[in-house]
This record gives structure tokens, C-alpha cells and sequence, in this order.
């Protein structure tokens, strides 16, 4: 199976109010990597951006303004859990395509 699952993160190491929202949503995304060349930059960079997206979607949508104050370090850690989750369950011939700390960066934005 060419893809991975990037799953929710425990309450605790969320905000409570923050969790509220994103317990309103998935709990799970899958996401292929299955059409993209990882051999190749562009390829790499396509599924990390997907990854990011896909960590975006579950932990909701990114607070700005005065609510960063509040929220940013929980979003910040929501987005960290979810893509160190995913990053973990790659197959390790996959990680090893994906190991350029530059195109990795790209999963954090």
C-alpha cells in the first residue's frame, strides 16, 4: 500500500478549547503517495505538501490575529504530532527518499 495515515493526537497534548474544534473533525486522513516519483524533487515535494495539507485539515483551521496568542502553540503542536505520526509510519525505503532536510521542511510550514 503506497500511502500513509496521519492520525489525531491525544487530548492532552492539546489546548482544551483547540480540541473542541478538532474533535468536531477526522480523526484519520489517508494520504498516497502512489502517483508521485520520490526518486525526483518535484515528486518529494508534492507529497510533503500533501502531508502538510493533510495535517492542516485535522487540526483545524490555523488561528490568527489575537486567537494565536491564545491557540498558535497548540496548533503549532497539533501540526508536529500529526506529521511526526505519518512520518513514522513510512515505510523506511520511503523515508529514505524523502531524508533532504529541505524538502522535509516543507511538511512543517
Amino acid at each position: 500500500m503506497k500511502s500513509v495515515v496521519i492520525c489525531a493526537v491525544a487530548a492532552v497534548a492539546l489546548n482544551l478549547s483547540l480540541m473542541s474544534v478538532a474533535s468536531a473533525g477526522p480523526e484519520k486522513v489517508t494520504v498516497s503517495y502512489a502517483e508521485f516519483d520520490l526518486s525526483k524533487p518535484a515528486g518529494q515535494i508534492a507529497f510533503m505538501s500533501r502531508l502538510n495539507l493533510a495535517a492542516h485539515y485535522l487540526c483545524g483551521a490555523e488561528p490568527t490575529g489575537a486567537a494565536w496568542l491564545e491557540f498558535g502553540k497548540a496548533y503549532k503542536a497539533c501540526m508536529k504530532a500529526r506529521i511526526d505520526g505519518a512520518w513514522a509510519r513510512l515505510p523506511a525505503s520511503v523515508s529514505a527518499k524523502l531524508s533532504n532536510p529541505r524538502i522535509r521542511q516543507i511538511a512543517y510550514r
